[in-house]
């Protein structure tokens, strides 16, 4: 069972906007042999508006 804590900022690089975010994962349970302990997520999101 993952314990997942993310946030995300939406920002402007020049003229281009974009989505950046990260987050924390801790596995509070999980089955013989699974995921366990800590892990990180990063993530950039361009976006382009029509």
């Amino acid at each position: 069972m993952p314990v997942n804590l993310t946030a995300s900022k939406l920002i402007k690089f020049g003229r281009q906007p974009m989505s950046i975010g990260g987050g924390l994962r801790y596995w509070a349970d999980s089955p013989p042999g699974g995921p366990r302990d800590w892990g990180v997520r990063l993530s950039v999101t361009f976006l382009f508006a029509r």
